[in-house]
C-alpha cells in the first residue's frame, strides 16, 4: 500500500494495482479533521475500492491556508476539483459535517451535465438537513467556551488540545471555520434523481436520533438504506471502523464487479 497526494484536496491510498470494476470512495471528514482520519480504512477495504480522502484548507498538509467558513465557499472550490479528478464509478462518504458537505457536493455534481455523478452517497452521523434544529453560534465563542461546547456536544476532544495553548493555535482556526460552515448552513435543495443513499448512525450518538437518520430518505427518489450501529458514540467511524467499512462495502459490491 502506498499513499499519494494528487493535489491539495486529495490523498489517495491504493491497496493494489487498478483492477477491472474498481470504484473510488471519496471520503469527507468531520469538523477539524483532514484526510488522514481515513488512513486506517485502507487496510479494511477490499483492493477493488480506491480510497481517496479530502482535506479542506487550514489543516494537515494545508495548514498554511486560511480555513473556509461557508458551505458556498466549500462547494464552489471542491466541486470543480472533484469533477476534474474523480471518474465514474465512484461513491461519496461523509461523517458529521462531512455528511452535509457530501450531500451538497452530490447536489452540485447533479447540476453539471459534464460532471461525474456518485453511484452512492453515504451520510454518517448527521441528522437529515431539513430536519436539523437551529444551530447555536458555537463558532463565535472564545477559545475556552468553544472547546467546552464541542466537548459537551460531541465528545472526542483530546485532553492535550484542551490544555495546550500551542496546539490550540494550530487546530482551532480550522475547527472554528468548520463550525461556521455547519452553523451557517441552510438547507435548500434535494438530491438529483436516481441518487441512492446509505445512512449510518450509532444508537448512542447524542447528536442524532433514529427518526432524524431515517428522514434522509425524504431527500431522494433513489433507494435508501439505514444502518444504525448499537454503539460507538458520535465518532463511531473511528471506534467501530470495521463495522462502518463493512456496511459501505455491502452497498458498493452490488454496484461494481471486482473481478
Amino acid at each position: 500500500m502506498r499513499e499519494r497526494t494528487d493535489d491539495a484536496w486529495f490523498t489517495n491510498w491504493r491497496n493494489a494495482a487498478d483492477q477491472v470494476g474498481q470504484i473510488t470512495l471519496v471520503c469527507l471528514p468531520h469538523a477539524g479533521a483532514g484526510a488522514s482520519v481515513y488512513a486506517r480504512w485502507a487496510t479494511l477495504l477490499p483492493p477493488w475500492i480506491d480510497l481517496v480522502g479530502i482535506t479542506l484548507p487550514g489543516r494537515e498538509s494545508r495548514i498554511s491556508e486560511s480555513p473556509l467558513t461557508s458551505m458556498d465557499e466549500v462547494i464552489s472550490r471542491l466541486g470543480p476539483a472533484v469533477s476534474a479528478r474523480v471518474q465514474e464509478p465512484f461513491a461519496l462518504f461523509g461523517h458529521s459535517l462531512g455528511a452535509l458537505i457530501g450531500y451538497e457536493l452530490a447536489c452540485w455534481l447533479g447540476t453539471r451535465c459534464s460532471a461525474a455523478r456518485p453511484e452512492l452517497l453515504v451520510v454518517s452521523g448527521r441528522a437529515a438537513p431539513h430536519r436539523a434544529g437551529r444551530r447555536s453560534g458555537i463558532h463565535e465563542l472564545d477559545d475556552d467556551a468553544l472547546l467546552t461546547a464541542l466537548h459537551e456536544r460531541y465528545g472526542g476532544i483530546p485532553e492535550a488540545l484542551l490544555g495546550n495553548l500551542e496546539l490550540r493555535e494550530v487546530f482551532l482556526p480550522a475547527l472554528r471555520g468548520d463550525m461556521s460552515i455547519l452553523e451557517r448552513y441552510r438547507f435548500g435543495r434535494r438530491l438529483p434523481a436516481g441518487t441512492d443513499l446509505l445512512v449510518l448512525g450509532a444508537s448512542d450518538d447524542p447528536t442524532t436520533t433514529a427518526s432524524e437518520l431515517h428522514a434522509w430518505s425524504e431527500l431522494t427518489r433513489g433507494s435508501t438504506t439505514v444502518t444504525i450501529l448499537p454503539d460507538g458514540g458520535h465518532f463511531y467511524t473511528q471506534t467501530r471502523p470495521r463495522q462502518v467499512t463493512e456496511a459501505i462495502v455491502d452497498e458498493l459490491v452490488t454496484r461494481t464487479t471486482p473481478w
